[in-house]
């Protein structure tokens, strides 16, 4: 899976490389996410980070292009009567990688600018659990559809840089049940 995320990475720099112009950003990203609803029930606050290449087709709009790397680490599900972490437990954790296409839409212009997004595209999920009555591990790792809501404000930096501080609602629709979280997110971004 790390494997992919880099080869994704990769591929959005090298996307970016090759269509320079004042109009389009690369930019970096440090990422947390606080699961919600069900998905809060059996997850631990994820941390991750990311790329996101963006074209503005104007002053206001941005065309975005998003992929990273996102791990929510082990969680315990200890047996009744037991503690978190004993023999008996289960554990799992879970990892997302997502290839987002979207846009922004700045509100105002200035050196501190407000924008509201939305991305659509596919998580790829890996999930693994521990079940250690049995100590047996098992993974599996599939493609999801999901749909990304956010806000944010990109703070001028420098002639070409931008700090951007963003909260966006992650929404996988799995078979199930849907997977949500809430992204907080730090980024840097560069003209190119």
């Amino acid at each position: 899976m790390k494997k992919l995320s880099f080869l994704l990475i990769v591929l959005t720099l090298a996307f970016a490389g090759s269509s320079l112009s004042q109009q389009s950003s690369l930019s970096i990203n440090l990422e947390t996410g606080l699961p919600t609803g069900d998905f809060s029930n059996v997850a631990k606050i994820g941390i991750g980070g990311g790329v996101a290449y963006g074209y503005a087709l104007s002053p206001d709009i941005m065309l975005t292009f998003k992929s990273g790397y996102l791990s929510f680490p082990k969680a315990d599900f200890p047996p009744s009567g037991y503690p978190a972490g004993d023999i008996f437990s289960d554990s799992a954790s879970f990892s997302a990688v997502p290839i987002l296409v979207g846009g922004k839409y700045f509100l105002n212009s200035g050196d501190t600018r407000f924008y509201g997004s939305a991305e659509i595209g596919m998580y790829i999920l890996t999930a693994t659990s521990d079940v250690n009555n049995s100590f047996k591990t098992t993974s599996t790792t599939k493609g999801e559809f999901a749909f990304a809501p956010g806000v944010g404000t990109q703070f001028k930096a420098g002639s070409k840089t931008n700090i951007d501080l963003h909260l966006v609602l992650s929404n996988v629709l799995t078979p199930s049940k849907p997977l949500n979280w809430i992204n907080f997110g730090v980024g840097f971004s560069f003209g190119l």
